[in-house]
C-alpha cells in the first residue's frame, strides 16, 4: 500500500500510470472482496503481491522507461542476445513473463473449487 501511494505521486505520465494501475486496483479489490470466502495459500498471495508491486513500479516510470540498467548490463554479459535481442527494456520483458505467476493461483482455485479434477490438466491450463 505504501509503495502504491509513493508511486502515485508525480509519475512520469499520469495517463499511463492510471492505465497500468487500474488493473492492479481491480485485482486488489477482488482479493479483498473474496478474502472471507476463499483464501489463497501464502505462496499465491506472495506471487500476486510480487507481480502487483512490479506492475506498480512499471506504471510509475512506464515499463519502457524504467531505469533497469543493472539488469540490462547483467544480461549483456551473459550473452543472451539470441534470446533477448537489444532494443527493448528488459524490465518490460520481465513484466510480461511475470504475468504467468497468476497461473499458480488459477491452478489453486481450480483444484480447490473442483472446477478441474485432474491435477495435470489444472497445471497445463492454469
Amino acid at each position: 500500500m505504501i509503495l502504491f501511494i509513493v508511486l502515485a505521486i508525480s509519475p512520469y505520465d499520469r495517463t499511463t500510470w492510471w492505465a497500468e494501475n487500474i488493473p492492479v486496483l481491480i485485482v486488489v479489490g477482488l482479493l479483498l472482496l473474496t478474502y472471507s470466502r476463499f483464501k489463497f495459500s501464502n505462496f499465491s498471495y506472495f506471487l500476486m503481491t510480487l507481480f502487483l508491486c512490479y506492475h506498480t513500479v512499471g506504471g510509475y516510470f512506464t515499463f519502457e522507461l524504467v531505469p533497469f540498467d543493472w539488469g540490462n548490463q547483467l544480461l549483456s554479459k551473459l550473452d543472451f542476445d539470441f534470446i533477448l535481442p537489444e532494443g527493448r527494456n528488459n524490465f518490460d520483458r520481465l513484466g510480461h513473463f511475470l504475468v504467468g505467476v497468476f497461473a499458480y493461483p488459477a491452478v489453486e482455485i481450480s483444484l480447490r473449487k473442483q472446477w478441474v479434477n485432474n491435477r495435470l490438466m489444472a497445471w497445463l491450463f492454469g
